[in-house]
């Protein structure tokens, strides 16, 4: 790649940007239910405890697995999205690879969410006893690595061809 440096490496800006994109995704869902914005939406309950809302933010990566559609669930699975595509760039924009790599750059961004999903998901299931580990594994499989690595190498691409695309 041609960019690379020791103190830069896409592992280590890939995790960081991980680790970011989670945290701002899980604390906007907590931020925007307790301000109320989704009254009577229905799976918005202000009993909802940590377990209830790491479950929703891990279902709503998947909305094709809800039955019925509720548009904040629709707006909040494209701001998750869209934050692990800025990841992307944000990890591409610091390393600069080459355009071969520039997918694989954006994509480190699965190194960071990953292991925050495992764990989310491993407390959802410590602590919801309707929840089980079987029906919480292909969820944080596709959440936790598939998910990132596809939308943060989408960003990382998309940065490279613009870039590219505009001579900088």
């Amino acid at each position: 790649m041609s960019g690379d440096s020791p103190d830069r490496s896409p592992l280590s800006l890939g995790a960081a940007s991980g680790i970011g994109a989670y945290l701002l995704g899980v604390g906007l869902l907590v931020g925007v239910e307790r301000a109320g914005l989704y009254p009577e939406a229905g799976q918005w309950d202000r009993a909802f405890g940590l377990p209830e809302f790491l479950l929703v933010h891990i279902a709503t990566h998947l909305p094709i697995w809800q039955f019925t559609l509720q548009w904040e669930l629709v707006a909040y699975t494209a701001v998750l999205t869209s934050l692990l595509v800025l990841s992307g760039v944000w990890v591409t924009e610091r390393i600069r690879p080459a355009p071969a790599d520039a997918f694989r750059v954006g994509a480190a961004v699965a190194v960071g969410y990953c292991p925050l999903t495992a764990v989310a998901s491993g407390y959802v299931v410590a602590a919801h006893p309707a929840v089980t580990t079987t029906a919480m594994a292909a969820p944080t499989v596709l959440v936790g690595m598939v998910c990132p690595a596809i939308f943060g190498g989408i960003g990382g691409w998309a940065t490279v061809r613009y870039r590219d695309d505009s001579g900088q």
